[in-house]
């Protein structure tokens, strides 16, 4: 008999068991032992299984459902869109006067909201890469991501494109408003006179465009700067030719003082249309990014199967 059973029959028969009993206990025992290994053991084999299971799809294959990810994804994504949105409220300039000061105002708080939204597109970028995408969802997942790094792209490279506009409105605001020395102008004045309060304003348009000139221009504002000069020049032309009709008394210089400023004043909207274009593009820009945000808001809203 084994040691172990030895001690165990020992035992019985300190307890007064004949060698038949021992036997039978002895079997009785063995019969258990066999039993949990039969049962126990497989149970406890089944039930590690499905805990490595669970692990395994933890950490492989998300951890959660696609529905569970759509909803913790779009508390990330809401802020985005609520931030992006407000940025976009500041700068809607439709039924604002081109020449108002409210848009000046405008363009630099769009320029302000856009870096403060910076941090909160990264700490999404950030959220969405640690929360784990079912494998039907990983393009999803890697969308949202492309998207939160462009937002926070788009807006780093732009803050300097808003404040140009806002720099250029407030010129631009100037030169609308001055007062121009020209309206002083009386009929007892001689020639001389005028052609002096003429001058005036041409020195004035200088410095504007002087002004217009000085600033930091964006690569995609080039175009503005340019068309703004020109277009400014040759309001500051047209008065050069009234002064010199009047320092040289010369009615055929009148004449053609007068032809070039109805030419000036016939292009004047096509002209500062096609500016405010250029200038408008940038939000543009900021429309599209809402519009791709509002399509992913919408995939993550849908409560379809993935």
């Amino acid at each position: 008999m084994p040691a172990a059973g030895q001690a165990l029959a020992s035992g019985f028969n300190e307890q007064g068991y004949n060698r038949d009993q021992i036997r039978e206990l002895l079997q009785k025992d063995k019969a258990r032992k066999k039993k949990f290994l039969m049962i126990g053991l497989p149970v406890g084999i089944i039930v590690i299984g499905a805990i490595a299971l669970i692990l395994v799809l933890f950490v492989f294959g998300g951890g959660i459902s696609p529905e569970q990810y759509k909803k913790k994804a779009l508390e990330i994504h809401k802020p985005v869109m609520e931030e992006l949105n407000g940025v976009n409220s500041e700068g809607d300039i439709d039924g604002i006067s081109q020449a108002s000061d409210a848009l000046r105002a405008l363009f630099t708080e769009s320029a302000n909201g856009m870096e403060d939204a910076i941090p909160l597109f990264e700490d999404a970028e950030i959220e969405i890469e640690n929360l784990k995408a079912p494998e039907s969802l990983l393009s999803l997942k890697d969308e949202l991501s492309a998207y939160y790094r462009a937002l926070a792209d788009y807006y780093r490279a732009s803050i300097g494109a808003f404040n140009f506009v806002a720099a250029w409105y407030s010129i631009w605001e100037e030169y609308l408003n001055f007062s121009a020395s020209f309206d002083k102008v009386r009929s007892n004045m001689t020639n001389a006179q005028v052609a002096a309060l003429l001058n005036e304003d041409i020195s004035k348009i200088a410095g504007f465009i002087s002004q217009f000139q000085s600033l930091t221009v964006p690569a995609e504002y080039q175009s503005t700067i340019d068309r703004t000069v020109a277009l400014i020049s040759e309001d500051k032309a047209v008065l050069e030719k009234y002064k010199a009709s009047y320092t040289n008394s010369d009615e055929k210089a009148w004449d053609a003082a007068q032809n070039a400023q109805q030419s000036f004043n016939d292009q004047w909207d096509s002209k500062v249309d096609t500016i405010f274009q250029d200038l408008y593009g940038q939000m543009n820009v900021v429309i599209i990014l809402i519009q791709r945000g509002t399509d992913l808001e919408n995939q993550l809203s849908s409560q379809e199967k993935a």
